[in-house]
């Protein structure tokens, strides 16, 4: 795909992904989240980052949870980035959808999460840090996007190590499965 040729070739580009186990048989499921960034365009080495999500979660909530790592990333990047534009790639339609439409109303378990990213970008702004959150297809098969890919995958493993973390969707239906079968 040309998405990444030359006009990210001198600018910072992030791929953020999502993984989880066993897609077909559970879903919701182990979920991990997982970034490539090139700071200084797809031509330099990238550097990973991972975040295990949820025991119970879905592709959605992945992919918001891997661009707040990479807006984090870039925040607290020492020495502190200015002046910059950044590409953040995403190959969710949903997760973009919900960050650009955001609103203190939106009726989505994920909204504290969305919040976050909307901060970040208006904090990253404030030093003239451009963020552009671009969609590209699943199977564009970018070095980055497939670098994100295993990373997530990895961090799916550390969220089946760690405390079991679920939704607030999911915490009522438990309670509410709980209360039907007494």
């Amino acid at each position: 795909s040309d998405v990444c040729s030359s006009d990210l070739s001198e600018r910072s580009a992030i791929t953020p992904s999502y993984s989880q186990t066993d897609l077909q048989q559970k879903i919701p499921g182990p979920c991990g989240a997982g970034i490539a960034i090139y700071w200084n365009g797809i031509t330099d080495t990238p550097v990973t980052h991972t975040r295990p999500v949820s025991h119970h979660s879905n592709s959605y909530h992945g992919e918001i949870q891997a661009i707040d790592l990479a807006l984090k990333c870039i925040t607290q990047k020492k020495p502190a980035l200015q002046n910059r534009q950044v590409h953040i790639l995403t190959d969710c339609q949903s997760a973009l959808r919900a960050i650009i439409s955001w609103s203190n109303a939106t009726p989505d378990n994920n909204l504290q999460i969305i919040r976050s990213i909307n901060t970040l970008v208006d904090t990253l702004q404030t030093r003239n840090i451009n963020i552009n959150i671009t969609w590209i297809a699943e199977q564009s098969n970018l070095e980055g996007n497939n670098l994100a890919d295993q990373t997530a995958k990895n961090a799916v493993i550390q969220s089946q190590q760690g405390p079991r973390l679920i939704s607030a969707a999911q915490t009522i239906h438990e309670c509410v499965k709980g209360i039907k079968s007494k």
